[in-house]
C-alpha cells in the first residue's frame, strides 16, 4: 500500500504533487452500545452534577460524545496528513465516494466475553475494557469496498474482519508495530494524540512503500 499513487513505480513520498488525494471518514462505533453503557452507568437517573463528574458537557449523552470524539479523530488525521504534504480532506459518512484516491477509515472495537470483536463506544466511563482502534485503508480506484490494509489493533488483529486482508499489514513493519488503544474514558487530548500518531504512521507506511521496488 502506497499513498503516493497507483503507478507501477510510485513517486517518492516527498513529492506532494504526485500524491493521490486522501479522504478520511469518521471511524465507526456502536450507537446502541453507547446507549446501553449510559443506561447501565447512570442506573436510570442522571443530572448535571453526574455529567460534570463524568467530564461531559451537561447537554451531551454517551452517543453524542462518541460522535464528537470520532469527528475529532478524523479531523486530526486530516490536519496532520495535510501538514505532511498530502491532499487530505474529511469525507462525510453519507457522502458519495470519490472515483479515485485513498480512503482512510476504521472502527472503535472491544473484545467481548466470547473473545470476539465488536464495535465499541468511546469516551464514556462505563466498563473497564480498553477500546482498540482499527485503521482501514481503501484504494477507491480499485475497490472501494475491500480494504487493502487493516491494522492497529493489538491481540485483536488476528481476529479482525477481512481475514486475508490482514496479511497486507504483516508485510509492513510500521503497520505491524502500530497498536492503537484508548481508555473507555478517553479525553479529547487522548483522541487528538492518537489521531496524530495514526497520521504519522500513515506517512511512514507511505514512505516505506514508495521506496520498495515494484514487483
Amino acid at each position: 500500500m502506497a499513498l503516493t499513487g497507483c503507478a507501477p513505480s510510485p513517486a517518492p513520498a516527498s513529492s506532494a504533487s504526485a500524491k493521490r488525494p486522501v479522504f478520511v471518514r469518521d471511524f465507526l462505533y456502536d450507537v446502541s452500545d453507547a446507549r446501553e453503557h449510559e443506561e447501565r452507568f447512570i442506573g436510570g437517573g442522571e443530572g448535571p452534577v453526574r455529567r460534570v463528574l463524568q467530564g461531559r458537557p451537561i447537554s451531551e449523552d454517551a452517543a453524542g460524545r462518541a460522535r464528537r470524539l470520532a469527528e475529532l479523530l478524523s479531523k486530526t488525521i486530516v490536519h496532520d496528513l495535510g501538514k505532511a504534504g498530502f491532499q487530505a480532506s474529511r469525507l462525510a459518512s453519507d457522502a458519495a465516494l470519490p472515483a479515485d484516491g485513498w480512503l482512510i477509515g476504521g472502527e472503535f472495537l472491544e473484545i467481548d466475553e466470547g473473545n470476539r470483536l465488536r464495535r465499541a463506544v468511546v469516551g464514556f466511563g462505563a466498563g473497564q475494557a480498553d477500546v482498540h482502534v482499527q485503521v482501514q485503508v481503501f484504494d477507491l480506484l480499485r475497490d472501494p469496498r475491500t480494504p487493502v490494509l487493516v491494522y492497529g489493533t493489538a491481540e485483536a488483529s488476528s481476529k479482525a474482519p477481512g481475514g486475508a486482508v490482514m496479511t497486507a499489514a504483516t508485510h509492513n513493519p510500521y503497520a505491524m508495530a502500530a497498536r492503537y488503544v484508548l481508555s473507555r474514558r478517553a479525553t479529547e487530548d487522548e483522541v487528538e494524540k492518537l489521531g496524530k500518531q495514526i497520521a504519522a504512521d500513515l506517512v511512514k507506511i507511505s514512505e516505506s512503500q514508495a521506496t520498495t521496488p515494484a514487483r
